[in-house]
């Protein structure tokens, strides 16, 4: 008996509150990239992670898994570089993205811009 009544709350929907948005891309000037995508992931509203792949001008992809908080961030143990995804005006309505390149162990940085193209919304 007990085994038909799991079965039945098993069988009831329930509705999702996470919604995953993601954008397409284009390069502004001065970035070697030449396109990418940003899937911004959010549960009950709030925005908890974001995905970024780029292409860059030879044909590679890079992925950036950032977790988010206050600020978008990827920081990997044992890696060189912290990454920092900025979106302006904000990530439920992206229109430009940064990609900022920092370096831990000296003063180098880099940013490279994006426009934020068509966004399609999927729960």
């Amino acid at each position: 008996m007990r085994k038909f009544l799991w079965a039945g709350v098993m069988a009831v929907p329930w509705p999702a509150a996470a919604a995953v948005t993601e954008c397409s891309l284009a390069p502004a000037d001065g970035t070697s990239l030449v396109s990418g995508i940003l899937r911004i992931y959010a549960h009950d509203g709030a925005v908890h992670s974001a995905f970024l792949e780029t292409r860059t001008e030879y044909g590679d992809d890079l992925p950036y898994v950032f977790i988010c908080d206050d600020a978008c961030r990827m920081d990997m143990a044992g890696d060189d570089y912290v990454y920092a995804l900025e979106v302006s005006p904000s990530l439920s309505g992206p229109e430009s993205v940064s990609l900022v390149t920092r370096a831990r162990a000296d003063d180098f940085a880099a940013v490279d811009r994006f426009a934020v193209g068509a966004c399609v919304r999927r729960p």
